[in-house]
């Protein structure tokens, strides 16, 4: 039973080691499909899970979303007109449907 763990966690590796064993992470996660669709199957739902329970996780995420909206309405003028056509299409369609039911 008291056997020692067969790998070592990351937290008790050198920076050798770890290099070592990202980068066979990084080279399986290039070449095998299967364990990369896997991967990314645990992330995505990690994260539906996290943003679920943990208010400050969903805060932050909503931040840096926020923050890179902000950013790119002001450097991307292509952006910035879609957006605005978007927003004048949504209050036109407000408009009509809101004088339809007056």
């Amino acid at each position: 039973m008291g056997l020692p763990p067969m790998t070592k966690r990351v937290s008790d590796m050198s920076p050798e080691e770890l290099d070592r064993h990202r980068a066979r992470d990084r080279e399986r996660y290039a070449k095998d499909a299967k364990h990369r669709e896997r991967q990314q199957i645990r992330m995505r739902e990690y994260r539906r899970e996290r943003y679920a329970t943990d208010p400050e996780f969903r805060e932050r995420l909503l931040e840096r979303k926020r923050e890179y909206q902000r950013g790119r309405y002001a450097n991307d003028p292509e952006f910035r007109e879609r957006k605005r056509a978007r927003e004048r299409e949504k209050y036109q369609r407000k408009k009509t449907t809101r004088a339809d039911t007056d």
